[in-house]
């Protein structure tokens, strides 16, 4: 396809992009989801409270890790720089239309134009309380306004990173997130490397698992 104006062509430039993020988004999900499925058997064999706490630094590196960067993904764009962005790139294909250089039929085009905009409407919710988390304690460490700081006992810690999303509702931001850029591969002419991002689930799977089975087999060492 051929794209006459600015933001289409960098959309266009930034599927790549997109892409790569989300393969790293992959690389530490996926090892989380691992680590944590197998959490209270390693727990069992770990008899030292400092490899315990090893563990811990590990799972969360990877929490907070995946937390970044999938909202890298939907970062809006600053006014002043051309960084990758979800959130701008659905903003270009709603404006998309279909023309005689799409490969894709209009019935096609308009289907996978409207299930874009549902996915990234479903998005919002988990999305605005993702990007806090980053905002307010992986970027900076907000202690929030006055007057929610005066409203604290004596004493509190007003800072505490608060969770306020399940694993699930996670996996499953990461996994539409997925299907969006897929689909934004899609009504551009364009076909997302499947298999790369197979291969990438694959390699953390196996990895985590001979990680789990390497701790537990030299545990039982002792």
């Amino acid at each position: 396809m051929k794209f006459e104006y600015d933001d289409i062509d960098l959309l266009y430039r930034s599927l790549i992009i997109f892409e790569e993020e989300y393969i790293s988004l992959i690389y530490y999900w996926e090892t989380y989801k691992k680590i944590f499925d197998q959490h209270r058997i390693i727990n069992s064999g770990l008899t030292s409270p400092a490899s315990r706490f090893s563990l811990s630094i590990i799972s969360s590196s990877l929490i907070r890790q995946s937390w970044s960067s999938i909202i890298r993904i939907w970062d809006k764009k600053l006014k002043y720089e051309n960084n990758m962005s979800l959130h701008k790139a659905h903003e270009v294909i709603k404006t998309l239309t279909h023309t005689e250089n799409s490969n894709l039929s209009e019935m096609d085009f308009k289907e996978i134009k409207g299930c874009i905009n549902r996915l990234v409407f479903k998005q919002k919710n988990i999305k605005d309380r993702i990007e806090n988390i980053r905002n307010d304690h992986l970027a900076h460490k907000n202690l929030g306004s006055l007057d929610k700081i005066k409203a604290y006992p004596p004493g509190t810690r007003f800072d505490q990173l608060f969770i306020d999303h399940t694993l699930i509702e996670f996996d499953n931001f990461y996994k539409e997130t997925g299907e969006i850029i897929s689909l934004f591969y899609k009504i551009l002419d364009r076909n997302v490397n499947q298999p790369n991002r197979d291969h990438a689930i694959r390699v953390c799977h196996e990895g985590a698992d001979e990680l789990i089975e390497k701790i537990l087999y030299e545990q039982k060492k002792g």
